[in-house]
């Protein structure tokens, strides 16, 4: 036989706040009875919340547990151990929170009667967080009623389950970074382990780039050309350390002819510079029409018409103070034919560099044929 009974007149009426707002009195219910106002079947002798009025520190009594895939049975833990506080009504209220534990369910924003549980990969991270408060304990809190540690464990293994299931069907590993090298430090710790080999890794690879403080961010971690040179030079260092292996030998280069004009032996290298200017007699030029010093002239010479004693006419040259270089760096030569003819001209008589006082700015210089 059931008996109707108000939850009204089993715990009073309420503070006029809670009468007010819906929230507060979802929150200040005790655990598993209705809000004020409405009533509730339940049994004669048993206690509107649910359990028995003898059961210990809001533990249930031991009943059957859910079957594993029982949906209706793990509904209805959800909705009589834990919808009571985390319901949309709670955490989406209006207006200002009736009270702390109100105001701390409106933190966390988790409502548990709005997820599918035949669907638990859609909201995987809020269950996630059901899990771990669970499996801790901490939920439902104490002086709360409780599940039996049957259906509880059942509820929980079935629940760990289908987020796994859900992983296995999703495997969304989230961002990650095409290629992600070793920074220096992972590199050092890679050889030693690897290897039993020390290393500085300073003195083979640069600093790396950081990012939110951390040097290990694959997005981050950029390989460029003279990066990867480095990393192979320091491979070919270190893998002489691990095998034990003699250095590079040095061999001295072959023995090369005194004679300039005779083939050199060797290694070809790029000359530089290829152009100089000579050393004139010294002297004072006077300009005829004032007693300013005019303009002081010196023959350029290219390097072909330097004799066996890297001298022109006799006299000694210096190189040119001038270079061309682009944005990418490379430095060459100016040739000065084409400064001086435009490219292409087949000119090759004497080129004069005229040099007007003393501070050598190239708007004191005027490069000229003769």
């Amino acid at each position: 036989m059931a008996l109707l009974v108000s939850v009204a007149a089993l715990a009073g009426a309420g503070t006029p706040e809670a009468a007010q707002d819906p929230a507060a009195e979802a929150v200040a219910a005790p655990a598993g009875r209705k809000p004020a106002g409405e009533s509730v079947a339940v049994p004669v002798g048993q206690d509107p919340a649910g359990g028995s009025a003898a059961a210990p520190g809001g533990q249930e009594p031991v009943g059957e547990s859910a079957a594993p895939n029982d949906l209706a049975g793990h509904r209805a833990l959800l909705d009589r151990y834990c919808v009571t506080c985390h319901n949309e009504r709670v955490v989406r209220g209006r207006g200002r929170a009736a009270s702390p534990l109100a105001g701390q369910l409106r933190a966390v924003g988790l409502t548990l009667d709005t997820l599918d549980l035949a669907d638990v990969g859609r909201h995987a991270g809020a269950w996630e967080k059901v899990v771990r408060k669970l499996r801790g304990g901490v939920m439902p809190p104490a002086g709360r009623p409780r599940p039996d540690g049957g259906r509880l464990a059942a509820f929980l293994a079935w629940l760990e389950g289908e987020l796994d299931d859900a992983w296995a069907e999703t495997r969304d590993p989230g961002r990650t970074a095409t290629f992600h090298r070793l920074n220096r430090t992972e590199y050092r710790n890679a050889v030693r382990d690897l290897l039993a080999v020390e290393i500085d890794a300073d003195d083979f690879l640069p600093a790396d780039d950081a990012s939110f403080g951390f040097d290990n961010i694959g997005g981050v971690l950029k390989m460029s050309q003279s990066l990867m040179e480095r990393y192979l030079a320091a491979a070919r260092t270190i893998s002489r350390l691990a095998t034990g292996g003699p250095p590079p030998a040095l061999h001295a280069p072959p023995a090369a002819s005194s004679d300039p004009r005779e083939q050199t032996a060797g290694i070809g290298a790029w000359r530089f510079p290829e152009w100089f200017v000579v050393q004139e007699a010294p002297g004072r030029w006077e300009d005829d029409r004032t007693d300013r010093p005019r303009a002081r002239s010196r023959r350029l010479a290219p390097r072909t018409a330097l004799d066996e004693r890297s001298r022109f006419d006799g006299r000694p040259v210096v190189a040119t103070r001038f270079v061309r270089a682009c944005p990418k760096g490379h430095v060459d030569d100016v040739d000065w034919y084409g400064f001086v003819h435009g490219p292409g001209d087949p000119c090759r008589n004497q080129l004069w560099l005229d040099e007007r006082g003393t501070s050598g700015d190239l708007s004191d210089l005027v490069v000229r044929c003769g």
